[in-house]
């Protein structure tokens, strides 16, 4: 016979045995008929699991003992003897919600053999558990001659109002004796109740799980598992469907429902809805050792079976567990900390809101500085003299070069137009796979039920409709916000595009006046800072490894362009959109080198080092540029430049101008510290590229207001609008930061360690459990910060509308 035969034999059996053991027990049969039908199921089912068996084996049908609830029995299984207990559970009536059944098994000694203990119910489905030899850790309770083991008995599925008959056979294959003691217990404690903590001990071999009922009020919970034990723990926190079986085992608990690894804290959120309308059960198993809390390869399936652990494979060996842990457990409804979902609605409506005034006041700004510029503009051009008056006049007579000029002529302009289209072009192409790719990674993790695959801050994210953390969404909305209006303002510079106009139109007889504006690069800024939104929102939607190139990719893009922006307008022959986006694309090229030495045997330090070196050379040769331009001869590209480098002639000591060695040394400066820091803090490759440029940016910003102010470009009110606008995103900056370094989730741990470092909700406007992190603020004052700047970039030169090239500073 085969097992689908022996497994539909032993149903038909049982639901017949048990109907008429149900009826009989509703009309008060005796005790005595009722154990004779327990012990014909029992005999009937053992006889159909040991039967085949005994065909290939000598092996017996087990004796029968009856059990009864809270009593120890005490027994010896070999090869030849095998047991089985009977036990019949009372009807539990209005107490199924808070009662189980716990089994505690303890076996002496060290059998040659595993111990297998199987528990059968009819209407539910069939258990059983495997005691190996005792080589590993101790459960709860354990001593030296004695091994225990615990797990609760799966009643969910049965009626309150029935009886309930269960059979454990305890059966080994070994031929010595080996003692055993088991028991099965009532175990009142198993309700979970909103806002009531539940401590308990658990350990490898004491798995517990929990049942939760929904409340008619209740619409979400947050059930939140801690632990206070200083020992290493990998556990596994899991919710499940409320019905037989439940995946108990570390080999099992991934089966269904939702899942997450913790070493020290966890969350998990639970909505009201279908298959757990009515509630749910908690379980937590503990792992024989750390490898399942392990950082995976971010570019596989999490499948544990399939996936190994990068760490392992990088030397670092799995820890064994063998402590009892404390773990309190506690549901809370969201309802209770976080807002319902209109008032959640309305406080994502306040910083938007705040958004759009900050963007109303720029504007506001902008236009009575446009006046201002307009009356001194015409006052200027009556008096019929330039508007800079230098503080430094020497200086800059030494600066006003011949070539100077003919580099400042305005045929050598560039509208931006060209960098404007690659931005568009570059964008439309690198989002929509990137989108492609975090939506399949988010599907993956609904799928699979795998918490491990996006890291959240489990603590204060906020479900709504299909998304986990919606608020890390919602939250890069000002940089689309900001990115948009940005685009128009920079679109509808009237003033100043009719003022340009003007010299335009006397360049028939002069050299020309102003630096014309490069709208379409600031067009191309206010295009990148909203793809920046959708980059990052892509990459919230799924935050881990993988995808955190997402979020960064077009911060390199926004730091680059404004560096370049800022070069060109003193040097509009230098660095074109060909230049710049080569340059990004070696730049994403070396995130993902550094991203798959994160995850391969590949050297970092090899990496890090050509790396470092070719950066340093490209930080020389723009430095030989920068203070040989206007001196020596047009130099296109690369090779020309290092050909001039070993001519006698390029180093003559008149070529050598002192005040144009300060932005050189500083940068060659930034640079070796830049090197050394990233050394010391061993920084990953996008988090040291992303400072690299963010200093040089800040650096060429800082330079260049510098120079303005030496060569007395500010007129008398003109130095206060781009002041104050480089100091508000100063601030903003600042506070940014501070909210950046409070990270609630941090994808370069494992998902069981940046778990331990959630965090609640912030309190902000008064409002307790504001439904905002401290990522969530960060967003909202960068996106600020960097809308300031942009703007106080955009009206940097508009005191210089009116001045003849030919007394416009080169530095």
């Amino acid at each position: 016979m085969n097992k689908s035969f022996h497994g539909a034999l032993y149903q038909h059996f049982t639901l017949n045995i048990w109907d008429q053991y149900i009826n009989m027990a509703r009309r008060r049969v005796s005790n005595s008929t009722l154990k004779f039908l327990n012990r014909l199921l029992l005999l009937f089912a053992t006889a159909v699991i040991f039967i085949p068996e005994a065909s290939t084996s000598k092996a017996r049908l087990p004796h029968v003992r009856d059990g009864k609830l809270n009593v120890t029995y005490n027994g010896i299984v070999n090869h030849d003897l095998q047991w089985a207990y009977l036990y019949q559970v009372d009807p539990l009536y209005e107490k199924y919600l808070t009662t189980t059944l716990r089994l505690k098994v303890g076996i002496k000694g060290i059998p040659e053999d595993a111990v297998f203990i199987t528990i059968l119910q009819p209407n539910a489905e069939s258990s059983s558990l495997r005691l190996q030899p005792l080589v590993g850790p101790r459960g709860q309770g354990s001593t030296e001659d004695m091994y225990f083991v615990e797990r609760t008995i799966c009643i969910l599925n049965a009626k309150p109002e029935d009886p309930l008959p269960i059979s454990v056979t305890l059966s080994t294959q070994s031929e010595d004796d080996v003692p055993y003691t088991l028991a099965i217990s009532i175990y009142q404690d198993f309700l979970i109740e909103l806002g009531i903590s539940k401590n308990l001990v658990i350990s490898q071999n004491t798995p517990y799980y929990f049942r939760f009922q929904f409340e008619e009020s209740t619409s979400s919970v947050r059930i939140l598992a801690d632990s206070s034990s200083n020992n290493q723990m990998c556990m596994t926190f899991s919710v499940q469907a409320l019905s037989c079986p439940v995946f108990d085992q570390p080999e099992s608990v991934h089966y269904q429902g939702i899942y997450q690894t913790i070493s020290s804290s966890g969350a998990l959120i639970v909505k009201k809805q279908k298959p757990l309308k009515e509630g749910f059960v908690v379980v937590l198993v503990v792992h024989p050792n750390n490898q399942e809390c392990m950082r995976r390869d971010p570019f596989s399936l999490p499948f544990p079976s399939v996936v190994s652990s990068s760490s392992s494979s990088a030397g670092e060996k799995p820890t064994t567990n063998s402590n009892s842990f404390s773990v309190t457990l506690r549901a809370v409804a969201d309802s209770k900390i976080h807002l319902d979902d209109i008032s959640k609605m309305l406080c994502w409506g306040i910083p938007i809101l705040i958004v759009f005034g900050v963007v109303l006041a720029t504007f506001i700004v902008l236009k009575i500085r446009h006046a201002l510029i307009r009356h001194y503009s015409e006052a200027a051009q009556r008096a019929r003299r330039p508007t800079g008056r230098g503080i430094c006049k020497s200086i800059k007579r030494k600066l006003l070069a011949t070539k100077f000029i003919e580099n400042l002529h305005v045929s050598k302009f560039t509208t931006g137009s060209k960098f404007l289209n690659l931005v568009n072009i570059v964008g439309l192409f690198y989002v929509t796979p990137v989108c492609q790719f975090a939506v399949y990674y988010f599907r993956v993790q609904i799928s699979t039920g795998d918490l491990d695959l996006c890291y959240y801050n489990y603590r204060c994210a906020q479900p709504i409709g299909l998304f986990l953390d919606f608020n890390h969404l919602v939250s890069n909305l000002p940089y689309m916000i900001f990115g948009l209006l940005f685009y128009f303002i920079s679109l509808n510079q009237i003033e100043l595009q009719l003022l340009n106009q003007q010299g335009q139109v006397q360049e028939k007889h002069d050299e020309g006046l102003g630096i014309p504006p490069n709208f379409g690069m600031f067009k191309a800024l206010g295009i990148a800072l909203i793809l920046e939104g959708v980059l990052s929102a892509s990459y919230h939607l799924c935050p881990n490894e993988a995808t955190f190139q997402f979020d960064t990719c077009f911060m390199y893009v926004i730091a680059v362009l404004t560096t370049v922006l800022i070069y060109q307008q003193r040097h509009p022959r230098s660095f074109n959109s060909n230049h710049t986006f080569g340059a990004l694309g070696c730049i994403l090229l070396l995130t993902f080198m550094g991203l798959l030495t994160e995850v391969t045997s590949l050297d970092k330090t090899v990496l890090g080092a050509c790396f470092w070196f070719i950066q340093l050379g490209v930080t020389l040769l723009v430095c030989f540029n920068y203070c040989f331009i206007g001196v020596l001869a047009e130099l296109r590209g690369p090779a020309n430049i290092i050909r001039h480098i070993f001519k006698r002639n390029t180093w003559r000591k008149e070529h050598f101008l002192s005040h144009r060695l300060l932005f050189p040394f500083v940068s060659i400066v930034l640079t070796l510290m830049l090197g050394v820091l990233w050394l010391v803090f061993k920084w990953n490759i996008s988090a040291y590229l992303l400072n690299l440029l963010i200093t040089k940016l800040v650096w060429n910003l800082a330079h260049y207001f510098i120079m303005k102010i030496v060569h007395g470009e500010f007129t008398r009110t003109s130095w206060f609008f781009p002041t104050f606008y480089f100091f508000l995103s100063g601030a903003f900056a600042v506070f940014a930061m501070k909210y950046y370094v409070d990270v609630a989730a941090k994808w370069e741990l494992t998902p069981s360690e940046s778990r331990a470092v959630n965090h609640e909700c912030l309190n902000l406007f008064g409002i307790e459990a504001y439904p905002y992190d401290s990522h969530d603020v960060w967003h909202f004052l960068s996106a600020a910060c960097i809308f300031l700047a942009f703007n106080g970039l955009l009206i940097l030169d508009d005191d210089l509308i009116v001045t003849p090239r030919a007394d416009i500073a080169v530095f």
